[in-house]
């Protein structure tokens, strides 16, 4: 039985100016696994980092996507607990990396054993797949999702949030917690660095 419906839209979808009102969920998609932090309006991280395994390798179609929905559907649940409006991830998208085959692209490996690793590390992330299925799901529960710009987070994340993390708010914190902390504060308009009091500023990546 195949089935399929759509939900009639009550109301206008909220301004980006209105969902930087409100914590967002950060979401930093790795091979493997999402790692997740609540960051409220002014930057700052709120709870426990959650890590979502999302193990695809070697799975039929059908159950990837299962497995992918599961995931998304435990981002949500979060998201909706935690008092969020919005999911906030990184805009990627690693077609051009996949149809370049060996071809160089910036400083990532092309030949050898690290070039096979990364080829497959590439081929694990279903980032069209998961862009598409959280905006789905996230629609259908009320939720926005805000995609940003990659650039530096998993680098800044390091520099500026991973040791407050561990000593502050959990010493399971990883870097990729860290990374989706820039994630989530480049979606509420902040800056990566750590700042005292997390006050609103311009993102690096945007022209003042």
């Amino acid at each position: 039985l195949d089935a399929s419906w759509t939900f009639k839209r009550e109301k206008a979808a909220p301004s980006l100016e209105e969902l930087r009102q409100h914590p967002t969920l950060g979401v930093d998609l790795n091979h493997g696994h999402l790692a997740a932090l609540v960051v409220d309006s002014s930057g700052n991280p709120v709870g426990e980092p959650a890590t979502v395994l999302l193990a695809l390798a070697g799975l039929p179609a059908s159950q990837r996507d299962g497995r992918l929905r599961e995931a998304i559907s435990e981002l949500i649940a979060l998201a909706r607990a935690s008092g969020c409006h919005s999911i906030t991830i990184e805009n990627l998208d690693f077609r051009d990396s996949r149809e370049q085959g060996r071809e160089r692209t910036g400083n990532r490996p092309s030949r050898g054993k690290r070039g096979r690793t990364y080829r497959r590390l590439v081929a694990g992330i279903p980032t069209a797949k998961f862009r598409d299925r959280l905006t789905q799901m996230a629609t259908n529960a009320g939720l926005a999702v805000i995609a940003v710009d990659p650039a530096y987070t998993t680098t800044w994340g390091a520099e500026h949030w991973l040791t407050p993390l561990q000593e502050q708010i959990s010493p399971i914190a990883s870097g990729h917690h860290a990374a989706a902390l820039v994630i989530g504060r480049r979606g509420l308009g902040h800056r990566a660095r750590r700042r005292v009091k997390c006050d609103s500023t311009t993102p690096e990546d945007v022209e003042e």
